[in-house]
């Protein structure tokens, strides 16, 4: 597997800007649509849509097992205390892990978002921004 190369600021940069639309109330990550004869499909908003290309244009997503690494993601996800001290490569870890999940479970994105996972990860990102 290719080793992927360090995150930039302006890398994180690009990514932490969508905390702010994220935040917002009115903010939906996207709808579930069903139409008759076809199986029920997500679609991601605009914006939505716009963080999951600025991950992959931005160097966020990244090959390593993260089927074997599910597990440790979870622990992520259930622990606001264990995600508040994550690193910049654990970090990087959950947007792919969460990114490519999406491919064989649609919607869960959505899920993580909804849970505020995706949020906490942003700003987690800003606070490493800060400090750097």
């Amino acid at each position: 597997m290719k080793e992927a190369l360090p995150i930039s600021k302006d890398q994180i940069k690009a990514i932490v800007l969508f905390l702010p639309i994220f935040k917002s109330e009115d903010f939906q990550f996207g709808h579930w649509t069903s139409e008759k004869g076809v199986f029920p499909y997500f679609t991601l908003s605009r914006e939505a849509h716009d963080f999951y290309k600025a991950l992959y244009d931005n160097g966020w997503i990244i090959p390593f097992d993260w089927g074997s690494w599910q597990d440790e993601a979870v622990r992520y996800v259930n622990d606001e205390k264990l995600l508040e001290e994550a690193d910049l490569e654990t970090l990087r870890k959950l947007l792919t892990t969460h990114v490519r999940k999406e491919r064989f479970c649609e919607g869960h994105l959505d899920c993580m978002f909804a849970c505020g996972h995706i949020t906490a990860i942003l700003e987690r990102l800003q606070q490493l921004e800060t400090e750097a």
